[in-house]
């Protein structure tokens, strides 16, 4: 299967606003996902985070141009003047964004066990509230790759992800480190199946005959990664197993295989 790449807000944003060395380097890593078609999720209180920042830096800026100095503007930030127009050209921002980016799927917390996630990332780290959704929206999502410029959701999310056993899920990257952690992450799966989700690489998930499982397991055929790297000549004179059993077996073996293998050409 394609990687699924989930993004922080703040690599939206770079998207949005396109002014530093870190926004170009979002905005390439979003070509890729284009380009390769990879799966790229995230959460639906992303827009609303968007839509914060956007109507923050234009009352800003709005504020500016009126003369006030920052400390001021910072005490009214909270208690916003924009108007219909205002609000309007912060609307047409994110819509252009959510146009050219139109193969980004939104997700939300997903009922009491979403929301329950959650909180358990609050109560274990120094993450803020909206990080902590991140990641647990994230988890939710299935998926491989959270992407943030924010190196205390790297640290803070890495310490979680490892503690509570997830690392072998997910991991946390910047945008120009995306393909590296996704080749370690496909890497360190093939190298410890057992640490990873059963389904990669067990064979009750292939629902074979009980016989020819005792035939593998005593051939010492490791996991379905093993039997494939196998010729049907090898499957034949190590495991015993009769031509007309090997070719459903391999079918199964491929089918299950390609669908939860991270593909990243």
């Amino acid at each position: 299967m394609k990687p699924t790449i989930y993004l922080d807000t703040n690599i939206c944003r770079d998207c949005i606003r396109n002014r530093t060395k870190i926004s170009k380097e979002s905005i390439h890593l979003m070509g890729i996902i284009k380009d390769r078609e990879w799966n790229c999720t995230t959460s639906v209180f992303t827009l609303m985070e968007l839509y914060d920042l956007e109507k923050d830096d234009l009352f800003f800026n709005k504020k500016l141009r009126h003369g006030l100095d920052v400390n001021s503007i910072i005490r009214q930030r909270q208690h916003k003047d924009l108007n219909k127009s205002d609000l309007q050209e912060v609307e047409e921002k994110i819509q252009s964004f959510y146009e050219e980016y139109k193969f980004i799927n939104f997700h939300a917390l997903e009922g009491t066990e979403g929301w329950t996630l959650a909180n358990t990332v609050s109560r274990q780290t120094n993450l803020s509230a909206p990080d902590c959704i991140h990641l647990a929206v994230a988890l939710g999502s299935n998926s491989h790759i959270i992407v943030t410029s924010d190196q205390e959701m790297i640290s803070e999310g890495t310490k979680f992800l490892k503690e509570n056993n997830y690392w072998n899920q997910i991991r946390i990257s910047k945008p120009n480190d995306v393909k590296d952690t996704l080749e370690k992450l496909v890497e360190d799966m093939q190298q410890d199946p057992d640490g990873y989700p059963p389904f990669y690489e067990y064979y009750s998930e292939l629902d074979i005959d009980e016989k020819i499982l005792d035939k593998l397991s005593e051939a010492q055929i490791e996991g379905i990664s093993d039997l494939l790297s196998r010729s049907e000549k090898e499957l034949v004179e190590i495991v015993g197993l009769e031509k007309k059993e090997i070719k459903p077996l391999l079918k199964k073996a491929v089918e299950h295989y390609n669908k939860y293998k991270i593909i990243l050409e």
